[in-house]
């Protein structure tokens, strides 16, 4: 296929978009049977994050972050629900501009959430189970511009600063 670039020059912004607006192309990529194409890296890199369309990713290690943040292309447009697990600091920019994420699950272990880490997220809708007791910190700008999100986000006692503009652009409370 063309469109953009090879895909055997990695994934680039046009790539992203396409697979964006045609997930039944990223589905068929994700259950590829060509030998030579199932071993393509960019392949690979496609197959990984399209499988999120229906699968919640998730994060249980820093290792698991690393991996995000490297393809952080890749998955972006495909990742609609996250569940961190055992993982005390979630990295600045770390899911910012995930278009199509709906959900975030922050399990316990949780100390600190980045800047901008979920920024223009436009259609994260839920923060499920609140934010976890142990939270200790949300920096600037984290959850900026997820206009969807709304409604109560209950606060942990643990939680001693929520920086500048962490949840503008939302219409959500925290109590």
């Amino acid at each position: 296929p063309h469109y953009g670039t090879s895909i055997r020059d990695g994934i680039n912004l046009d790539w992203e978009v396409f697979l964006t607006a045609n997930p039944e192309v990223a589905a068929a990529l994700a259950i590829c049977s060509d030998s030579k194409l199932a071993n393509d890296p960019a392949v690979i890199k496609v197959n990984a994050a399209a499988k999120y369309l229906n699968e919640p990713l998730v994060i249980n290690s820093v290792s698991d972050i690393y991996q995000v943040m490297k393809n952080k292309s890749a998955y972006k447009g495909t990742v609609k629900e996250i569940i961190i697990n055992d993982v005390e600091k979630i990295p600045s920019g770390f899911a910012s501009n995930f278009s199509i994420l709906s959900k975030i699950t922050f399990n316990a272990g949780v100390k600190y959430i980045g800047a901008q880490a979920f920024k223009n997220c436009s259609n994260l809708i839920t923060i499920a189970q609140d934010l976890p007791e142990g939270l200790v910190m949300i920096e600037e700008e984290a959850f900026m511009n997820c206009i969807q999100l709304k409604g109560s986000i209950h606060v942990p006692d643990s939680l001693e600063q929520v920086k500048l503009r962490a949840f503008d652009g939302t219409r959500c409370k925290l109590k």
